[in-house]
């Protein structure tokens, strides 16, 4: 039997066809009998366990060693696709016989991105370049039936003499090596000699020396069949292992010659012993330098990490963000240490860069399971805590499901903690549960948000009895979270409450620690100012939000990078307020000066404040909209959408209900002020079109519902 060797190379998108194609080389090899044996190599087939020069090194040897080289491509070429076909070209062209290179070229999805496909046209060019043209395939029909031709072409042609023979545990009789061996000879002699003595036996009539001589043939024919056996595994033993030593290599030629004992001779025990002890001593060295190297890379990846830290501090450098990630990465390249990898996502997650956040949470997060399983008092809590952290970056994101299951999970894991060491792990409880009632909120499930909210609260209250310096604070904002969702219930008797208590409480906090607590102070007053607008009771409105203004401006003057976001929130606010006045003087002005400042933190920190800059635009908007500055109106809410937009291409789950926001506005705006229906219609279309990737998010679907109501107008014109 002829064994050919084949080693199929493709991207993950592929896996449907490699899986196809695995089971066409199966049923082509039934469908040869004995004759062609078609040994399949992939990449699923390979142990994740560590090797010398790595897995994908191990895939390389592979195939530099296979006859028949098979290429599938679609959406991306890969690294290491690339590489697989490299290592097979060159084996190639240095042999000029093998393996024979097929590559097949499926056409791309829809999903498939713009830097895959740059990647497959640079790979087609190599091919080209190599005057080695690509074959096109549909489907698994296509590439079964333009493949089975070649191999059928190949078969006829005896495979242009690739492959080796190979001999099943059935036919390894028939190997030369079996033939010529001394032993099997031997027995074979003793079997036909035995046979003679039962024949010879018989015909004198004496039967019971026949009847032994039987047995006795019987236990030959048994070592025969050891023999057969042992020899097959040995047989397979040789193929499968890399000849790359002198011991081997002549132990493999002498049993190529069916000489056994001479090979086994060659394999000196002796020898052997001692050099494994000198490797294992080796190793034992390498084990003490390499611990020694780890130790170092540590503490190197340590400095990296205090680096990216102080880089963090320095607000005044251009390119902050991008130098403070690349010492993180420098860090994650020193050692990646569960710190290093958690630090860094948190760190991202803090400037809006969700998409590379949450794999590093995700890391984190199984890091700490593994470690928690040998020393589960110490790292159960940071599972915890970075569930909530992975929590918090999915509800940003509006993955409301997957946010909850972390919550959830996270909340159990603090409640248990909490059972031993309540001192500890109650706060961590009260925490949780507060995040969970912002979660709870957001998806508009008002009454399980009171119910977390009221059970921090009590959490809180308690806290508080024994410890009320630290844990005032935390009341004060359960509260003022409390009252955020009692005023979306229209209950504002409770929130004002709820208000007067968080305020009476940082008051009292702030007549100690004025640092502290003044901007507690403040975004109370903003908050208890958003209440009385709603209540429309103007005047005490508008007194909230100048105390609130005076101490976020009072604060500016000694921390200008932390507070001059808060004076632009509440002169936005503020604006908003004033606009509903119809003092649209005054609005003006506020989003001016509010823009103005988000235009500034944004040129340090566009992830962070380019969100705030398009939200500014978007209120500005509409008062120039009220105005009748149709002109002025309509450029602001262009940039609006030109920002969300943006912001979207890189994190759509977060920005793309903005850019909904936005659409429904300007929807509106070209239905009523600035008529243009098909403007208005296709703005409306892509909101629906847009709330379809957001079935749970309440908020996306009223806009969507808005927009529906907008194409019946369009209609009704």
């Amino acid at each position: 039997m002829r064994k050919i060797k084949l080693f199929l190379a493709s991207s993950s998108e592929l896996i449907e066809d490699r899986e196809q194609f695995e089971i066409f080389i199966y049923r082509r090899c039934k469908a040869w009998a004995n004759e062609i044996f078609l040994h399949l190599d992939k990449w699923e087939d390979f142990s994740d366990a560590m090797s010398l020069e790595g897995l994908q090194g191990e895939y390389n040897q592979v195939v530099r060693d296979c006859d028949i080289f098979v290429l599938l491509v679609q959406n991306k070429v890969g690294q290491y696709t690339a590489e697989e076909f490299e290592q097979a070209y060159q084996q190639f062209a240095a042999t000029t016989k093998k393996p024979l290179i097929f590559t097949y070229f499926k056409p791309p999805t829809a999903a498939a991105s713009a830097e895959g496909l740059a990647s497959v046209e640079a790979f087609d060019n190599r091919l080209k370049g190599l005057n080695h043209y690509k074959t096109a395939y549909p489907n698994i029909e296509g590439l079964r039936e333009h493949f089975g031709n070649q191999l059928d072409k190949l078969a006829a042609a005896d495979f242009a003499g690739l492959g080796s023979e190979y001999y099943t545990a059935e036919t390894i009789t028939s190997a030369p090596f079996v033939l010529q061996s001394v032993d099997y000879q031997a027995l074979a002699e003793r079997i036909a000699e035995q046979q003679e003595m039962i024949e010879a036996w018989q015909a004198t009539g004496k039967t019971e020396r026949a009847l032994k001589a039987a047995n006795k043939l019987a236990q030959l024919e048994e070592e025969r069949e050891q023999f057969k056996e042992n020899v097959f595994k040995l047989y397979e033993t040789f193929s499968k292992v890399e000849i790359d030593t002198a011991r081997l290599a002549q132990a493999k030629a002498h049993f190529d010659k069916g000489e056994f004992r001479e090979a086994d001779a060659v394999l000196n025990a002796e020898e052997m012993a001692k050099d494994l002890d000198r490797l294992i001593e080796r190793d034992q060295q390498l084990d003490k330098e390499k611990a020694a190297v780890a130790k170092d890379r540590g503490q190197l990846s340590n400095e990296y990490l205090v680096k990216a830290r102080l880089r963090a501090t320095f607000y005044e450098q251009p390119n902050r963000f991008v130098e403070v990630c690349q010492y993180f990465e420098e860090a994650l390249k020193a050692a990646r240490t569960t710190e290093a990898v958690f630090e860094y996502g948190v760190f991202l997650q803090k400037h809006n860069d969700f998409k590379r956040a949450k794999p590093l949470y995700v890391e984190a997060l199984h890091h700490y399971r593994e470690l928690a399983k040998e020393l589960h008092r110490i790292y159960f809590p940071d599972v915890a805590m970075t569930l909530n952290n992975l929590a918090i970056l999915q509800s940003a994101q509006n993955k409301y499901a997957q946010a909850a299951s972390s919550y959830d999970e996270a909340l159990n894991h603090y409640r248990e903690l909490a059972r031993e060491n309540p001192r500890t792990y109650l706060p961590h409880v009260a925490v949780t549960l507060n995040n969970v009632g912002l979660l709870q909120e957001a998806q508009h499930d008002y009454e399980k948000a009171a119910s977390s909210y009221n059970e921090a609260l009590r959490i809180r209250r308690e806290l508080v009895k024994e410890n009320p310096r630290t844990y005032l604070p935390h009341v004060a904002v359960t509260l003022n979270n409390l009252a955020i969702l009692q005023k979306a219930q229209h209950d504002y008797e409770k929130a004002t409450s709820s208000y007067d208590e968080a305020l009476r409480s940082y008051r009292e906090l702030v007549k100690e620690n004025p640092r502290t607590y003044l901007p507690y102070v403040a975004t109370t007053l903003n908050n208890l100012a958003v209440l009385q607008k709603a209540q429309h009771d103007y005047e005490k409105a508008t007194s909230s939000y100048d105390e609130a203004l005076r101490s976020y401006r009072e604060l500016v003057k000694e921390n200008p990078r932390t507070y001059l976001p808060y004076v632009a929130m509440t002169l936005n606010n503020l604006a908003v307020l004033q606009k509903a006045q119809h003092d649209y003087e005054k609005a003006t002005s506020s989003y001016d000066e509010a823009l103005r400042s988000y235009r500034k933190l944004a040129k340090e920190n566009p992830r962070t404040y380019l969100p705030d800059v398009a939200t500014t635009l978007n209120n500005l908007a509409n008062l120039q909209s009220d105005q009748n500055d149709y002109e002025k109106a309509a450029s602001s809410y262009d940039e609006t959408l030109r920002s969300y937009r943006k912001l979207a291409k890189e994190n759509p789950r977060t920005y793309l209900p903005d850019v909904a926001m936005t659409l429904v506005n300007l929807s509106i705006f070209y239905l009523q002020d600035k008529p243009d229906k098909a403007k208005s219609v296709a703005m409306a279309k892509e909101v629906i079109q847009i709330a379809e990737g957001f079935p749970q998010v309440p908020i996306v679907q009223q806009r969507a519902e808005k927009a529906r109501l907008i194409l019946q107008a369009n209609e009704a014109k």
